[in-house]
């Protein structure tokens, strides 16, 4: 286990770190309990909830790479329906067009665009894509 961001404030039973973050704490030997953290002054086993949510949504835990995306950017939101599991360099790109993340399908589309594009060997194309789209 690791050593965590710093907590701003515990509400309740949850810690809230100060990137905004909401981190809920697992029993000792539960799923996803390899993936928690521990926190001087609070203990072990804390995760932060909307990777716990996802990895309960995909039935395993989150892999390096993927990244969960706050669709309406409110980091305390870890409603299912608000919460898209992606990779960086998309994660990246919402960031900077925040109404997308509001339109899944569409990131489906233009994903599938580009793999069209780079298995035609058109990565040239794909950049031009993602400028386009920025």
């Amino acid at each position: 286990m690791k050593i965590a961001a710093k907590i701003l404030r515990k509400v309740d039973n949850c810690l809230i770190d100060t990137r905004g973050y909401i981190w809920i704490q697992l029993e000792k030997g539960t799923f996803l309990y390899s993936e928690t953290r521990c926190f001087p002054n609070y203990g072990c086993g804390w995760i932060r909830e909307h990777r716990y949510i996802a990895s309960v949504m995909l039935k395993r835990p989150v892999e390096p790479g993927e990244v969960i995306h706050h669709k309406n950017g409110i980091k305390t939101d870890n409603r299912k329906e608000n919460l898209l599991i992606t990779d960086t360099k998309t994660h990246d790109w919402l960031h900077l067009n925040p109404l997308l993340s509001t339109f899944p399908e569409i990131i489906d589309y233009i994903k599938e665009l580009e793999a069209l594009l780079r298995d035609e060997g058109r990565e040239g194309e794909v950049i031009k894509l993602r400028e386009l789209i920025s």
